[in-house]
């Protein structure tokens, strides 16, 4: 048992195998009883590390074996922030295994922020499905819909648009919604829908479980 806690400046032989990739030594270091949750000097547990070097086969082991995702590292990233850069199935685990999709990090940015710094789709998609804010702003005073118009995600812009346009339709949301920064008008064209959708009544988009949401494209 003392390999599997033994640690070389805080980092256990399973957030080495984290690091690196290697599933079949995580895989073992699992089942022999490893601590899923040891944490190194700066927070970041071995599902944390293994996300930050886009290794999702070992973080889907991790999940799977109980690992916490409520964990905070550097600059107050969790699991969920650095999954949002990839994989859209483990976002999806870790919504469904409970981890808060509008924690904010030291600058106030969301998961929602992170997948639309990449244009992650599909990540988008799932974060606003699973009760994501559209309208939270980091310390920038940007909200993911600025961030992705910024970098130039069209289809990332699309999708928020789209999905905030299906919501208002299907809730029967009679109200103006108002306009989005006038500084972003006219940089793109998305058919008929300028970037002018704002902020809903309430400040935030009614959660809804994630097989029943409006068909996004």
């Amino acid at each position: 048992m003392s390999d599997l806690t033994n640690t070389f400046g805080g980092i256990t032989p399973l957030m080495t195998a984290a690091l690196e990739g290697d599933t079949d030594m995580a895989r073992t270091l699992i089942q022999a009883g490893a601590n899923v949750d040891a944490r190194d000097g700066w927070g970041h547990s071995a599902l944390m590390l293994a996300l930050e070097e886009g290794h999702t086969d070992i973080a889907q082991l991790l999940i799977q074996a109980g690992a916490s995702h409520f964990f905070m590292g550097l600059g107050d990233k969790t699991a969920l922030h650095w999954a949002a850069f990839g994989s859209a199935e483990v976002v999806l685990d870790l919504i469904q295994a409970g981890a808060d999709v509008n924690v904010y990090d030291s600058e106030g940015e969301t998961p929602l922020m992170y997948a639309a710094q990449v244009g992650n789709t599909d990540v988008v998609r799932l974060l606003i499905q699973a009760g994501a804010n559209v309208n939270d702003e980091n310390d920038n005073e940007m909200t993911a819909l600025m961030i992705a118009e910024d970098l130039g995600f069209t289809d990332t812009v699309q999708a928020i648009n789209n999905y905030i346009r299906s919501l208002l339709a299907s809730q029967a949301i009679n109200t103006v919604i108002p306009r989005h920064r006038a500084r972003q008008r006219d940089r793109m064209a998305l058919g008929e829908l300028e970037l002018s959708w704002g902020r809903v009544p309430d400040g935030r988009l009614p959660s809804i479980p994630l097989e029943e949401g409006p068909p996004l494209r």
